[in-house]
Parts: C-alpha cells; structure tokens; sequence
C-alpha cells in the first residue's frame, strides 16, 4: 500500500516474496517522485479505515478480462476514482496494481526507466478503458 500526504494511492500487490523484492525499490522511487510534487507535508500515515475502503473499492470495482500477452489473463479494473489491473495465472493473482485516479493533466511522463506512479496511473487507465 503506498500513501502520499497520508492519503491512499496506491496498492501493489505480488505472488513472491523474491519478486516483491526485486521489484520494490523501483515501486517506492514511483511513488516517490509524485511525492516530491505534493504541496502537503503530512507525516502520518492514512488511516485504517481509509485503507480497508480502497482496499474494498478495489475488491467491489468492475473488471474486464482479456486473455494474457503471454500466460495467464489480463483484468483491467475500474471504478469511479480508481484504476489498475492484475495478471492471473492458473486461478492466483500474479500481480495485481491499483490506483487512484484524478486529473493528472499537468504530469508527463519522460520515457525513464522509473516511472511515477502517476504516469502508470494513466497507462492502467487507457487499456481499462
């Protein structure tokens, strides 16, 4: 779950621990350039309710499903506010990310090898839609 100013933006979600090892490092960075932005500095982190309700908007959200690139099936997630998407493999989530969605009109992506979550927000959006 990653948070900014104490608000929910966030999940990630891995099937192994050695994958979410590898792979963390460059999900905090993410993250951490849309913090660098915030105008807000609280330090204190989002509350418990406001977490299981994202994390009950992602459960409660529509899906569409597609079969995979590779293995597996590709399900797109949307909900009012919020978007992501997770590969499935044999009946497990594989990886599963989801975002909350607002206006990010002012935010470009420069092609880096670390991508702010913000611009992954709006590569889950356009194939959700």
């Amino acid at each position: 779950m990653f948070a900014i100013d104490g608000r929910v933006e966030g999940v990630e979600l891995l099937d192994h621990s050695e994958t979410m090892r590898t792979l963390l490092p460059k999900l905090v960075r993410s993250y951490a350039l849309d913090a660098l932005d915030s105008q807000v500095v609280l330090e204190r982190p989002p509350s418990r309710d406001s977490v299981q309700a994202f994390l009950a908007d992602v459960a409660e959200a529509d899906t569409r499903r597609a079969p995979g690139i590779g293995l597996g099936e590709d399900v797109r997630i949307s909900a009012p506010g919020l978007s992501g998407g997770a590969l499935v493999h044999d009946g497990q989530v594989v990886h599963l990310g989801a975002f909350r969605m607002e206006d990010q009109a002012g935010i470009q992506d420069d092609g880096s090898e670390i991508q702010r979550s913000s611009s992954r927000r709006r590569r889950w959006f356009r194939r959700a839609s």
